[in-house]
């Protein structure tokens, strides 16, 4: 029987029960907003003056070239978390859950050095380079774009937003652990890598799973 695979999500409940009015480090206002007492990243830089980031290039499921050194913006600061999806998803991983993903899956991901702005520990941009079409359109609940989309022709017919993420498991090769989705790169683990994850209680994400 084949083992169930889950959509890695942003936690954004931790520290349960624990708010506190947070100000933008980065932003241009001085009111403050109720936020959980937890760190928020904002987009990585990179020490090439050539090379420029917004987040979403780690979101789409191919090896990216990086030249400079990186480091990833502090927009609030808090609780820091093991696993961060920063700006625009980008996930950021401390070296225990890089290694979780490096045992488990060597060749399905890149493990790209990144400092976290004022912090002495390694960190590193999670690249999941394997892109799958294995949406169950059947089964997920899915608002598209419209067929005849003149504004956004690469879009037509294609995911709009999903309410509800359904996998065809048939449509997953054997053994891959982890991946994001072609017309919706989620990011999605095996229940190895998910199991792992959840045993060293890992703070920031929570699992959905998407297979039956």
């Amino acid at each position: 029987m084949a083992s169930d695979y889950y959509e890695v999500l942003d936690d954004l409940n931790y520290p349960p029960g624990s708010k506190r009015v947070a100000y933008s480090r980065k932003r241009r206002f001085s009111q403050g907003i109720a936020l959980p007492a937890r760190w928020y990243l904002g987009r990585p830089l990179s020490t090439d003056p050539d090379e420029s980031f917004y987040g979403e290039e780690f979101t789409m499921g191919i090896r990216q070239t990086v030249r400079g050194a990186l480091t990833v913006e502090i927009d609030y600061d808090g609780v820091p978390l093991d696993f961060t999806f920063a700006a625009l998803d980008a996930p950021v991983v401390n070296a225990t859950i890089a290694e979780i993903f490096r045992g488990v899956a060597p060749n399905e991901v890149q493990m790209i050095p990144t400092a976290v702005e004022d912090k002495s520990e390694p960190y590193f941009i999670l690249n999941a380079v394997r892109l799958i079409d294995c949406i169950d359109h059947e089964r997920s609940v899915i608002q598209y774009w419209p067929e005849d989309d003149m504004e956004r022709p690469e879009k037509a017919g294609k995911p709009e937003m999903v309410i509800e993420l359904r996998l065809n498991q048939e449509a997953i090769p054997p053994g891959v652990q982890v991946f994001r989705v072609q017309d919706w790169p989620q990011l999605i683990v095996s229940e190895a890598i998910k199991n792992e994850l959840v045993r060293c209680g890992t703070r920031g994400v929570k699992f959905q799973c998407v297979t039956p």
